[in-house]
């Protein structure tokens, strides 16, 4: 289940945000993308390529769009998947017009504010410290032969778990989608914003993103590691069921997958810190924003869903809410 989290939460506005190429995105078109190719087969045994071509071209049955009802015109929230999902199968083509037309387009952080730099300094180890002594181990030299493409065995050794656990994930990304994984939806939304001339805004700095991160007891992510590193085909079945899940558009079943009640009891430093005191801290701005109206707010789903998400919150400090069909 944390390999849930990171997926949700950490990748993509850090370390893939600051690393992804994509700098433009055109408007989804689907008018030539056959009806077949839009779903998943239903065989016992599906061929890992055709199930992977089905991923990428198919456009999430209900997007996780919501329309709030405030200020001088309606606002939207858009529940995001930060890696392995594109901006394409997440948003279909005439539900565009919400983002064009909207006064601010506001993210977890801004993309170009973060840079390896920061990564490097919020994801370093504490003075004569390493990492590895951490881990299991024959955990730790599985990690670094998984990893031995994207970082050295000594670099490994200096920076927090929370660093590896996304590097893992994107690796685990890769080896699912192959060389070249749909990019990153959050960011390719913020090119997109930033080429139409749109007002672009953040619910928190990096920093603060960083320190949410750092104050998930390493011990809870190390667990999660340990369990990628010693369940991989698991591993790689949770991220596809997470993939399939976010494009099903099945609110219940993506809340099902990511607030299970067993790993939030095993988890407790990742839930409050990642989903619940983020939540309680954008709500001010978010408030702010969408007593404007106009506003396009784009964030990992987790967030929006399950009973403190900021849906939950918002209707209960009496927005009127209602997912776009």
């Amino acid at each position: 289940m944390t390999l849930r989290l990171s997926l949700l939460l950490a990748a993509g506005t850090t370390l893939a945000a600051a690393g992804c190429s994509d700098r433009s995105h055109p408007v989804p078109d689907y008018s030539n993308v056959p009806e077949e190719e839009r779903t998943t087969g239903d065989e016992e045994e599906p061929d890992p390529q055709a199930e992977l071509q089905a991923m990428r071209t198919q456009g999430v049955t209900q997007p996780f769009l919501w329309r709030v009802e405030a200020g001088e015109r309606p606002s939207y929230l858009f529940g995001t998947i930060h890696v392995g999902v594109s901006l394409d199968s997440a948003l279909p083509a005439d539900m565009f017009a919400a983002v064009d037309e909207s006064r601010v387009v506001m993210f977890e952080v801004n993309p170009d504010d973060v840079s390896g730099a920061d990564v490097s300094r919020a994801g370093a180890m504490p003075r004569n410290q390493t990492s590895n002594t951490l881990f299991p181990g024959v955990v730790w030299h599985d990690l670094v032969q998984e990893l031995d493409q994207m970082v050295t065995g000594a670099q490994l050794r200096t920076v927090r778990p929370w660093v590896a656990m996304i590097m893992l994930l994107q690796k685990r990304v890769v080896d699912l989608h192959g060389p070249n994984p749909p990019p990153a939806m959050d960011v390719t939304l913020f090119r997109y914003a930033q080429e139409r001339g749109l007002q672009v805004g953040a619910l928190e700095t990096p920093a603060d993103q960083f320190a949410a991160l750092g104050r998930v007891p390493d011990a809870e992510i190390v667990a999660s590691v340990s369990e990628m590193i010693q369940e991989p085909e698991t591993s790689q079945a949770e991220l596809r069921a997470l993939l399939e899940g976010y494009l099903s558009g099945n609110e219940e079943t993506m809340e099902g997958l990511i607030f299970d009640p067993e790993e939030m009891n095993e988890s407790p430093g990742l839930f409050e810190h990642l989903f619940d005191r983020r939540n309680e801290a954008w709500m001010r701005r978010l408030r702010r924003e969408l007593d404007q109206g106009g506003a396009f707010v784009a964030a990992g789903l987790g967030h929006f869903i399950g009973p403190d998400g900021l849906v939950a919150r918002l209707r209960e400090a009496g927005y009127a809410i209602e997912r776009v069909q």
